[in-house]
């Protein structure tokens, strides 16, 4: 649903997502963080999906989280900046 819906359907579909286990929750994460494309298409929702991954100790995300790291060389975009920071951070941390 995240990935179809409208922003205002988006922000319920996150807050749905959050009142799951966090094990579907990690499982769940990994699959739109590992999307480059969904990154891309919203980037405010994945920095956001990237602070929750870190809240939670979300596991096995090196390989995407390494694909999302450049993103912070997109100047001309500041919202895939953050994406791009949020990533590099992450990894950082872990």
């Amino acid at each position: 649903m995240l990935q179809t819906a409208g922003p205002p359907m988006q922000g319920a579909a996150e807050e749905a997502l959050a009142q799951f286990p966090t094990a579907v929750v990690r499982t769940r994460l990994h699959d739109l963080i590992g999307s480059r494309d969904f990154a891309v298409r919203h980037p405010e929702l994945c920095t956001r999906l990237l602070a929750r991954a870190a809240q939670i100790g979300a596991a096995n995300l090196e390989p995407a989280l390494k694909a999302l790291a450049p993103l912070r060389f997109h100047f001309w975009n500041p919202p895939l900046v953050r994406v791009g920071r949020a990533a590099r951070d992450l990894l950082a941390a872990a």
